[in-house]
């Protein structure tokens, strides 16, 4: 299928306006011109059976730095990394991973502050001022959910579906900025964390598809996780 976009992948070349790729074939996009990529705003890979780390296409990336506003990333099958390249992208505003069944966040970046960030590492913290959504779904490798993200204070909706959370980290209250919070399908989750209260932006609150015990937790009035949740207006 190779690329999708506002024109095809032989044009890119002969007009640098294409605003929207999508592809199967991300090791190609390191072949594209850089002006194929100067006004990139979304870019959607979707089922490459090939490709392992978003490193191979690092250039690209390079490339989209300052247009790239959304990435979305699904049904690859192969990919164990996103890390090495997605620092680049400074007007990331949203980033979506989906299906991606070998996929495994390395958190050997340098968690201590002043520390550098290690290349093989989520660069979190590059994309603490930028990134506005997240979503999360089916990742049957992410059994927790990466500390990193503490520093993702712009962030205003966070979605987490079909992962094999047992529990959400307490450090989910350095999300300042989070206004919509929606968790499906999460079927070991058993409890919300007491971080949930300092969310005082968090407008909206979506719980579902989980399991029976977390739902009578947040059940009002005497539900146990009721308390962390009572102040979101919309439940």
């Amino acid at each position: 299928r190779g690329e999708r976009g506002s024109n095809d992948s032989r044009n890119s070349s002969r007009d640098p306006k294409m605003r929207v790729l999508e592809t199967d074939n991300a090791r190609h996009l390191e072949s594209l011109p850089v002006v194929a990529f100067q006004c990139l705003a979304k870019l959607i890979i979707s089922k490459d059976s090939k490709v392992e780390s978003l490193s191979e296409i690092e250039e690209a990336f390079r490339s989209c730095s300052s247009s790239l506003q959304s990435l979305e990333i699904g049904g690859c099958e192969k990919l164990r990394s996103v890390s090495g390249g997605l620092q680049h992208l400074t007007a990331l505003e949203s980033l979506k991973l989906i299906y991606l069944r070998e996929l495994r966040f390395d958190e050997t970046e340098g968690e201590e502050e002043g520390e550098e960030e290690d290349h093989r590492g989520m660069p979190w913290r590059r994309l603490a001022q930028c990134l506005h959504s997240l979503t999360l779904w089916a990742l049957p490798k992410v059994d927790d959910l990466p500390k990193g993200m503490c520093y993702l204070t712009a962030l205003q909706s966070l979605v987490i579906i079909s992962l094999p959370l047992k529990d959400l980290p307490e450090w989910i209250g350095c999300l300042s900025s989070l206004q919509s919070l929606e968790i499906r399908n999460c079927k070991y989750l058993e409890s919300l964390p007491e971080a949930l209260q300092k969310l005082t932006s968090l407008q909206q609150f979506r719980l579902h598809d989980c399991n029976e015990i977390i739902k009578r937790r947040c059940e009002s009035p005497d539900g146990e996780d009721w308390p962390k949740i009572q102040h979101i207006p919309h439940i």
